[in-house]
């Protein structure tokens, strides 16, 4: 039987199958992360790289580290999507920039796992720069990651409603002079619920909300805090906040930021 183990600081021992979800081998070979574990072993599959038309040097996927190699990769298994943002940003020795650019094994990487994101749900296209990843902002929390400035980690009024660290946005985002420079550009109003509507980041942000909601609730029909929330949330405006608050604390006994 195949399967994958770890041990804690009581050396006791934890396993798990190697593929607890059923997935089958062609669909688990799409996944960009197969391919690059392929090319570690063997160098020699490693393509030369596209991206520079004078040149053959090799683009491996896989990020590796100079100094306590062991330390590093160990830390990272242990990572959720907040730290593993944030490390990606460490990695390229920045905080809050897009990626694609300066590091650029992650397009490869997008694309290799082209398959697995159609596989998904996901519309995909080539991946060479962070234009390219900007329909999947809202979509993916690696996405996010990736190129936070052009899914609007840095803006207070993104496209992204999930903008958050948890969603894969590095927490050094809305730190940056971008973010506080556009936050006080604001004017310090609550506009109505109408003037909301009529705009893009707003109209976007319900249908991420919608998307969100549909998902989070798919096994749990009786639990759902409302069924067109998307239409709620335009209706009501800043007053969603409120609506949401209450409605969630009924649906699962407790308190969930909208």
């Amino acid at each position: 039987q195949d399967f994958v183990y770890s041990t804690d600081v009581f050396q006791l021992v934890y396993t798990s199958g190697t593929n607890p979800d059923g997935f089958s081998e062609e669909k688990i070979a799409n996944y960009g992360h197969t391919q690059a574990i392929i090319e570690t072993i063997y160098p020699d599959r490693v393509p030369a790289r596209r991206s520079c038309e004078a040149c053959d040097e090799p683009l491996p996927m896989a990020m590796s580290f100079e100094v306590s190699p062991l330390d590093e990769v160990r830390k990272r298994s242990q990572w959720d999507v907040l730290e593993a943002s944030t490390g990606l940003q460490a990695y390229a020795r920045t905080e809050c920039d897009d990626l694609l650019s300066r590091i650029p094994e992650l397009a490869r990487f997008w694309n290799e796992s082209a398959d697995a994101l159609t596989f998904f749900g996901s519309e995909f296209s080539h991946v060479s720069t962070c234009v390219d990843i900007a329909p999947m902002c809202s979509l993916h929390d690696k996405a996010r990651a990736s190129c936070p400035e052009t899914c609007g980690c840095s803006s207070p009024l993104s496209g992204s409603l999930l903008s958050t660290p948890e969603y894969g946005c590095p927490t050094a985002c809305k730190k940056t002079d971008r973010y506080l420079e556009r936050l006080a550009a604001l004017p310090c109003r609550e506009p109505p619920a109408a003037e909301l509507a009529a705009t893009k980041f707003w109209t976007d942000w319900s249908q991420q909300l919608q998307e969100k909601v549909d998902t989070m609730f798919s096994g749990l029909p009786d639990k759902r805090p409302c069924v067109d929330c998307a239409e709620i949330f335009l209706t009501l405006g800043c007053g969603f906040i409120t609506f949401w608050s209450d409605a969630i604390r009924t649906a699962l006994s407790t308190k969930l930021d909208p």
